[in-house]
């Protein structure tokens, strides 16, 4: 949803119920000057507006229209004020067209006001969810009367809401006014997933609540998440199987859900066991989820080598069984991810939740899993409902530090994804910077820190102007895809195991990122260029799994409307891929500036926009 598009619907009907009745007074001063076209981004921080004065009030002794935002009524806290001079002439009117920075993130309603020597007007910018339904934030959807086909929804109701919307995975079941809904036609015992938004007439919540449900059968008690003991049955329906109580599951019933694609086994406690011997004939490519209260593991089985396994471990594979675990901490265990939020200044909005894979042997030998060759996907249940900045961590408990997990965030729910197994957490950080107040690139910026993927030069400035290094991007890359650090020994002859950029650099060059010189440097300390910025992003982009492709004629036709692409050196194939993408733009309308010095901002940015292209963000 974009939160700026609802302006134009909500601003007749909050002007008549928080403008007129507070503004009377000044509006006898508002003719010959109105403020029109109101834009409101939140995350950013900025409004904008037309500010329009009538050619027949215009005198030059007026000066410049003063243009302010206030966050108040009564207009005594003022966050920002600019003076308009430029304008252009729309019939008898000059339109200025006026821009103002204020708190991201803090005021739902922003009080605007233009000045022209003796005339006035005054106006509002309004954040949608101020008058869009909203949940609390311990709000919850559940479900009752559990049956072989069917079962009813409850939920808490949404402020502002005057109906819902039900939906069943992505297919909109009904409209309802009551917070309760019976589904029917159900298959007996099969998973369901369920969403319920909040609607009014100025549109839907921004969130919804989600939920999983199971209906009954022979091998399932019903409830989120199902249950059931005592294993599957061969031949489940819909490649939906439960656990014992123990979490060992039944090799027939796997074997032959299997043969029909992708499984998802439920438990009821923190681990599920799976038989090796059910998983060695699995078509190419499926996948197991198992689903706890805790969360769930989306496991690709094409990224377990259990043959190696087995000869590492000297056993049969028939012997080998693969145990998958999601163990949400409390207590003694959760309290030092707790203290190190706190301790960095953030809020937790989620309990800590332990992801792992290990595979073991009929002794109890066991060989853990900790990296994969692909991403994988898993998902946990927040506590309160985040906002913008909001990100999913990993925990390291040596250092008792954090990083940065590519994720998604849908109301309560988060799925994220890495390519290795460990504690995970959301976090909402609320770093800013001093010296970005008046920036360009001030929001994806302050977005990228608090997702713990750019830094400050220190804890108030980032100083976004300055160049950058090959090394200090190499390692902002490594973040942004949420890899393990490599500490093996540099490929290249300039990079000392010493450098605090060497685990970046051989992370980085592992996952085909950089590249060094035909001399077999990296020359880490060269500042980069925007053509080295744009090959290492697009490269990111192809480890994320994202299509960069191009023919000769569409690179041709996406540089041409350059007059500089003649300068680009050996990116060629690059650049046209990270502008095709949307990741860089020239520097002018005709130029590229290829071999340009890149600056931090201008990496943090192309770093962002790689990150929603990945939906490693959003």
């Amino acid at each position: 949803m974009q939160k700026n598009g609802w302006l134009q619907k909500t601003s007749q009907a909050l002007a008549l119920l928080l403008v007129l009745s507070m503004l009377l007074p000044v509006l006898a001063f508002a003719a010959g000057i109105e403020i029109q076209n109101v834009r409101y981004d939140y995350d950013a921080g900025t409004v904008s507006a037309d500010v329009v004065v009538s050619q027949s009030v215009y005198d030059e002794t007026y000066g410049d229209v003063d243009f302010s935002a206030f966050s108040d009524a009564a207009r005594g806290n003022q966050l920002h004020s600019v003076s308009l001079s430029t304008y252009s002439v729309s019939g008898s009117n000059y339109v200025y067209a006026g821009s103002l920075n204020v708190e991201a993130g803090v005021h739902d309603v922003v009080y605007l006001e233009a000045v022209y020597g003796p005339y006035r007007d005054v106006a509002e910018a309004v954040y949608a969810p101020a008058v869009l339904p909203a949940w609390s934030d311990n709000a919850r959807l559940s479900a009752s009367n559990i049956s072989r086909n069917s079962l009813t929804l409850t939920w808490d109701e949404a402020e502002r809401a005057t109906r819902y919307l039900v939906y069943q995975g992505t297919q909109l079941l009904n409209t309802v006014t009551d917070a309760t809904y019976t589904v029917t036609g159900l298959s007996e015992d099969t998973f369901y997933r369920f969403e319920i938004k909040a609607d009014n007439d100025f549109g839907s919540s921004e969130e919804s609540l989600t939920g999983s449900f199971k209906t009954s059968g022979n091998s399932s008690r019903g409830g989120r998440g199902g249950g059931g003991g005592g294993g599957s049955l061969p031949g489940d329906n819909n490649g939906n199987i439960s656990a014992d109580s123990n979490g060992n599951v039944n090799a027939t019933a796997l074997s032959n859900a299997l043969a029909n694609g992708d499984v998802t086994i439920t438990i009821t406690g923190t681990q599920a066991i799976l038989p090796a011997s059910a998983l060695v004939n699995a078509p190419k490519g499926a996948t197991v989820t198992v689903v706890s209260d805790a969360g769930s593991y989306s496991l690709p089985l094409d990224a377990l080598n259990l043959e190696s396994i087995a000869a590492q471990l000297g056993v049969d594979l028939e012997d080998l069984s693969v145990k998958v675990t999601i163990k949400k901490l409390d207590g003694d265990e959760a309290e030092p991810v707790n203290n190190a939020i706190a301790q960095a200044g953030a809020t937790s909005l989620a309990d800590p939740v332990e992801f792992g894979v290990s595979v073991e042997d009929k002794d109890g030998n066991s060989v853990e899993i900790t990296s994969y060759g692909t991403y994988v996907s898993r998902t946990m249940t927040l506590n309160q409902r985040p906002a913008g900045t909001a990100t999913v961590v990993l925990y390291n408990p040596s250092t008792q530090g954090f990083s940065f997990v590519p994720a998604q965030f849908n109301g309560l729910d988060v799925e994220f994804k890495r390519t290795g197994n460990s504690i995970y957490t959301v976090a909402q950080f609320n770093k800013s910077f001093a010296d970005l107040s008046n920036h360009w690139a001030k929001a994806d910026v302050e977005l990228l820190a608090n997702k713990l993927i750019v830094e400050g030069t220190s804890a108030t400035t980032f100083e976004a102007d300055r160049g950058i290094t090959r090394a200090e991007f190499a390692a902002l890359v490594v973040r942004s895809l949420g890899l393990d650090i490599d500490t093996t020994s540099s490929a290249f002859s300039d990079v000392r195991s010493s450098d605090w950029y060497a685990g970046a650099v051989s992370t980085a060059a592992k996952a085909g990122i950089i590249k060094g010189y035909e001399d077999g440097t990296f020359r880490p300390n060269n500042r980069i260029t925007r053509e080295e910025l744009a090959a290492m992003v697009v490269r990111a982009m192809n480890f994320a799994g994202l299509d960069t492709s191009l023919s000769v004629a569409e690179r041709t036709q996406l540089l041409s409307k350059f007059d500089d692409a003649g300068e680009i050196v050996w990116a060629h194939r690059e650049i046209a891929a990270a502008i095709d993408a949307g990741v860089i733009n020239g520097i002018t309308s005709t130029t590229l500036g290829s071999a340009s010095e890149a600056t931090r901002a201008e990496s943090a940015t192309m770093l962002k926009r790689f990150l929603n292209n990945a939906g490693f963000i959003n």
